[in-house]
């Protein structure tokens, strides 16, 4: 844990003034620590409350390294308006020889959810912000979503078939079952969506969040009890899932 540098205010300071300004309030208190996820940049800290996770990106931009090499870098504010992670993404993936000057610095439109690439859109998916505490919670709200979808497929098939019934007549055309399963699918792959995005957000957040009392060998061993823990309880709702939609 430590205070900002003089070259990354300097970096956040442009960063800021090419979006929200109101943020730049929050640099001189501000407290950070590397990032130990396989990532480079800085998270900062912030308390664990229900405002803590990803909210937006502020500000994206572009320089070149001491090397040479390209390198592109995000500021990430939380649902609470806090700053919460600058991060870098260099083309050979090697460490950042030096933080630029703000003359150095290409400023890009802040990113979009439209606009975001297939990986930044998983990225923000397969999410690495929540709190050890809240993960019961989490886990539970998509075991009930699931639960939710197939018990919402029972009317909606209904009502389906009503259509049918007053489009292609009585005996009906033949054509309603291809459109049943086409439906059924979807909400199979809704489903299945909340199945393979939760254990590895749970995994990556356990890791960090263990990571403060654990060591890193420790915290991973801990978090795979997590991982195999969520999907043992969003099996359950799946297999009922299942059969309601049969």
């Amino acid at each position: 844990m430590r205070a900002l540098r003089a070259d990354e205010q300097s970096l956040l300071r442009a960063l800021i003034a090419s979006s929200d300004r109101a943020l730049l309030q929050q640099l001189p208190d501000a407290l950070v620590q590397e990032s130990e996820d396989g990532t480079v940049g800085i998270r900062f800290l912030r308390p664990f409350d229900g405002l803590t996770r990803f909210s937006r990106t502020v500000a994206t931009a572009d320089f070149i390294d001491g090397d040479g090499m390209p390198v592109s870098t995000a500021l990430h504010v939380d649902k609470g308006g806090r700053l919460m992670e600058l991060d870098f993404a260099k083309m050979d993936f090697s460490p950042i020889l030096k933080y630029p000057s703000p003359n150095e610095l290409v400023i890009r439109p802040a990113t979009t959810f439209q606009n975001e690439s297939r990986w930044e859109i998983l990225r923000k998916l397969w999410r690495d912000d929540i709190p050890v505490d809240d993960l019961g919670n989490y886990v539970a709200r998509r075991a009930a979503i699931i639960a939710y979808l197939g018990i919402a497929w029972l009317p909606f098939k209904f009502l389906l078939m009503i259509l049918d019934l007053l489009t292609t007549g009585v005996r009906g055309g033949g054509v309603p079952d291809a459109g049943l399963e086409l439906w059924r699918l979807a909400f199979c792959l809704m489903a299945l969506a909340f199945i393979a995005i939760a254990p590895t957000s749970v995994w990556r957040s356990a890791v960090k969040g263990l990571a403060v009392d654990h060591t890193p060998a420790a915290a991973r061993v801990d978090a795979n009890w997590y991982a195999a823990a969520t999907v043992l309880v969003l099996v359950v709702p799946a297999i009922v899932f299942v059969a309601i939609c049969k």
